[in-house]
């Protein structure tokens, strides 16, 4: 009788979500994140940070320099959805995927968390 050695892997793929945001926007990091609620275009940060920010051209290269107050609040979400994903530091609050959004917990929740809605593209994202 031979035995063999089972091995089982667990794949965190919705921590794997989240971290892929933060390689686009590593100013985050070590921050609660959100992703999740409304859509949002590759393209729709960086339209409307150059329509706010005039002061420079902002490319797909400056993702990374995006300032940190520039990103919008959880608890100033008011539209529908569900959370797509948190980093770890949101789930330290007790958050997670599938909860409903606006929720009463984003308000008294993590203060400053963030919330990135989903990106819809067609195409593979570049995170570099």
């Amino acid at each position: 009788m031979s035995s063999s050695i089972r091995r089982i892997a667990h794949l965190d793929m919705d921590a794997f979500y989240a971290s892929v945001e933060l390689l686009r926007y590593p100013q985050l990091k070590g921050l609660p994140v959100v992703i999740g609620g409304g859509r949002r275009s590759e393209d729709d940060l960086l339209a409307r940070l150059n329509q706010e920010r005039p002061e420079r051209q902002w490319t797909t290269a400056d993702l990374g320099r995006i300032p940190l107050d520039f990103f919008p609040r959880l608890a100033g979400y008011t539209g529908r959805g569900v959370i797509t994903t948190a980093t770890y530091p949101a789930r330290q609050f007790g958050i997670g995927s599938a909860m409903g959004m606006p929720a009463p917990w984003a308000v008294r929740g993590p203060a400053g968390a963030r919330r990135l809605p989903p990106i819809t593209t067609g195409k593979p994202l570049s995170c570099g």
